[in-house]
């Protein structure tokens, strides 16, 4: 059981860096394209760029091959188990009298 919670938490470890790196990839991407478009091409944010993909693959490998060996086991329920649903999905308030003081 320990080794699903573990596959399980290095599985979303990896989703929550591809997100992260994806985000930061496209802020990138798009400060070169701005670049290049005003006539002002650098090799830095091509290089910054470049490593950013690169470290995104190198992520998404990662994940792929997490995934295929067998990693993508469902967490036992006695770790993860559903909230109760109850008939009223409206949230509910206390009511407090203030006065008019």
């Amino acid at each position: 059981m320990n080794d699903a919670r573990g596959r399980a938490r290095r599985r979303q470890q990896l989703e929550i860096l591809m997100g992260v790196l994806g985000f930061v990839t496209v802020m990138a991407f798009v400060a070169a394209v701005v670049g290049i478009v005003r006539g002002e091409p650098g090799v830095t944010p091509s290089l910054v760029l470049l490593a950013l993909v690169v470290a995104l693959g190198l992520t998404v490998r990662a994940w792929m091959r997490l995934r295929r060996s067998g990693a993508l086991v469902e967490v036992p329920p006695s770790v993860s188990a559903p909230l109760p649903r109850s008939g009223n999905t409206r949230a509910t308030l206390p009511v407090v009298d203030v006065g008019d003081g």
